[in-house]
């Protein structure tokens, strides 16, 4: 099976290129499925990442770059599944947490970008109509079906798919469809209630985040292996640094007994009302400790 060729021209000398390596040996093309996400190649050189170390290939859902070369914006797309229906607000929430932001498109080829890879069977199941979440919103609910609408990113609403409907429908609850989803599995937005009618089972990310402001995205840097990542919360550890206001537990200005005090007694498994887990990496430990007892004595104001 050979993936389909890519022909350059115009005023140039014309030529094809075409890929047909089957590294895996599972029928598909590798080049498609590094760019469908299906097997992850997050150094981008169209060769499965699991291939290149010599491992067992696991199908799935990985993200990918739209990368500068190929007239992308340098930015990471991915879908989460989630077994049971999500809300957009459950899935705007779950997409910050990741270090991310549900996925915003201001052109026709990032849509189809985003679309490629929320149509991929383990995002979007072929039997399910209603689609991913999107990262567009009606900042007045029950607005005009186009009017008032919004990026979670605060990024300019200038392009809407050829592919829309938009009715606003009144649900039950007084609800209107006040938010953006892809739907009847193509590159169809929909808007819809904020609970998706209890249909949407995914979102779609994007992560453009540069927080040490070197031209690069964080989370590709995370991938890759050159930024650390220890609590997997998609933002790189140099970019979390602890200051002496994170260290102290107490809230009294300074470092000392009592905040050491507050972190022994939560050592082990941190919960939601865990303090002193100052790493964020689900356990209070000895690396807290060392963290706490680096800062110890007054804060500066």
């Amino acid at each position: 099976m050979s993936a389909a060729a890519t022909c350059y021209g115009g005023s140039k000398p014309s030529y094809a290129v075409e890929w047909s390596t089957d590294c895996n040996s599972d029928g598909i093309v590798d080049y498609g499925q590094c760019h469908d996400g299906t097997l992850a190649d997050f150094n981008g050189n169209n060769t499965p990442d699991c291939c290149e170390r010599g491992e067992s290939c696991v199908v799935g859902s990985y993200p990918v770059q739209w990368r500068l070369e190929d007239g992308g914006n340098g930015h990471w797309y991915g879908g989460m599944s989630t077994t049971t229906a999500i809300s957009w607000t459950a899935a705007r929430d779950r997409a910050t947490s990741q270090g991310g932001h549900l996925a915003t498109i201001g052109s026709r080829v990032e849509d189809d970008v985003v679309a490629a890879l929320a149509l991929t069977s383990a995002i979007w199941p072929s039997g399910d109509r209603y689609g991913p979440w999107l990262g567009g919103y009606q900042t007045s609910a029950c607005s005009a079906s186009y009017a008032n609408w919004a990026w979670v990113t605060g990024e300019p609403w200038n392009y809407v798919s050829d592919a829309g409907f938009f009715d606003n429908s009144t649900r039950s609850a007084g609800q209107c469809d006040d938010y953006l989803h892809y739907i009847d599995h193509r590159r169809d937005w929909n808007d819809v209630r904020e609970d998706g009618d209890l249909g949407v089972h995914g979102f779609m990310m994007e992560w453009d985040a540069d927080c040490n402001q070197d031209n690069v995205v964080d989370y590709g840097q995370i991938l890759l292996g050159q930024l650390a990542d220890a609590n997997n919360n998609g933002i790189p550890d140099v970019c979390q640094l602890p200051t002496c206001r994170d260290v102290d537990l107490f809230r009294d200005g300074a470092v000392n007994g009592a905040d050491l005090g507050i972190l022994l007694a939560q050592w082990g498994v941190a919960n939601a009302n865990t303090v002193s887990d100052i790493n964020r990496d689900g356990r209070v430990d000895g690396s807290d400790l060392g963290t706490l007892l680096a800062f110890w004595g007054p804060c500066s104001n």
